[in-house]
């Protein structure tokens, strides 16, 4: 069933858990809205739930402390791990104008760009934002003009300076693996422009640590399978308070190798 609007909402609610949901296919003819909108809430957890089809966002959370997301726009705090998302039409994790927030082992594949972190204004600057252990892979859309996007946006804020003169040194990114299966992953500090990945680590110090690797993969229309997981397993040491959200994690991406699961 089509939906206008909203399909889920929670707003101002707190220890709230939504666990094992399909939501699919929401009509957006008069806004930009998510399917599924956490607001003014207080540690909220989704779990174990498949959204897809939006026509914007699928997940969306908002003015929250302490709750994990995919569209994660002026928040104070947070975690966001263990996720799967591949093949949507726009960002696969997109962290908007928010501070004190780690993005960690999720696997972001085939989306039209791969995980974005930037600023929403001078009034909500982009601070002290984490991009460890992840797996990124093939976040490009290709045409016969242009090709649009690229694996990893995290601000550096430096335009004004000179395109390579860092001048916000709190966001920091490492320890990731960018997928090089026919395909050069690129990363960008801004907007605009790309960088490959040793120009990022001559230019910015950053992903020191993180690597190419040819992925072997398989995304099918709805269907996302990793086929070979060798040398995902040289992670970043992450505090105790973010390794308790996905104990005896032992490889970078998330935990779900396949969607959906063998056999169903």
């Amino acid at each position: 069933m089509g939906v206008r609007g909203f399909v889920l909402t929670a707003e101002s609610v707190q220890d709230v858990v939504i666990r094992g949901l399909e939501l699919r296919h929401n009509r957006q003819p008069g806004g930009q809205w998510p399917m599924v909108s956490v607001g003014q809430c207080e540690r909220v957890v989704i779990e174990d739930c498949r959204i897809y089809g939006s026509d914007f966002c699928g997940l969306g959370l908002g003015r929250s402390r302490d709750c994990a997301g995919i569209f994660y726009e002026i928040n104070k705090g947070g975690i966001i791990a263990d996720n799967l998302v591949y093949a949507n039409r726009s960002r696969g994790i997109y962290i908007s104008g928010s501070q004190n927030t780690w993005i960690v082992h999720n696997t972001v594949a085939g989306n039209d760009g791969g995980i974005v972190c930037m600023p929403r204004g001078d009034d909500w600057p982009l601070e002290n934002v984490r991009v460890f252990n992840n797996l990124l892979i093939r976040n490009y859309v290709a045409a016969d003009t242009t090709t649009r996007g690229c694996d990893l946006t995290i601000f550096m804020g430096c335009p004004e300076y000179g395109p390579y003169q860092r001048t916000v040194t709190s966001n920091h990114a490492d320890y990731n693996v960018y997928a090089n299966t026919g395909w050069t992953p690129t990363l960008r500090h801004s907007w605009n422009p790309d960088n490959a990945l040793h120009q990022w680590q001559q230019r910015f110090q950053e992903d020191l640590h993180s690597t190419l690797l040819p992925v072997a993969f398989e995304l099918t229309g709805t269907r996302f399978v990793i086929k070979n997981g060798q040398g995902l397993n040289s992670l970043a040491p992450l505090p105790d308070e973010v390794r308790a959200v996905l104990p005896g994690a032992s490889q970078v991406g998330c935990r779900r190798t396949e969607w959906p699961p063998s056999g169903k």
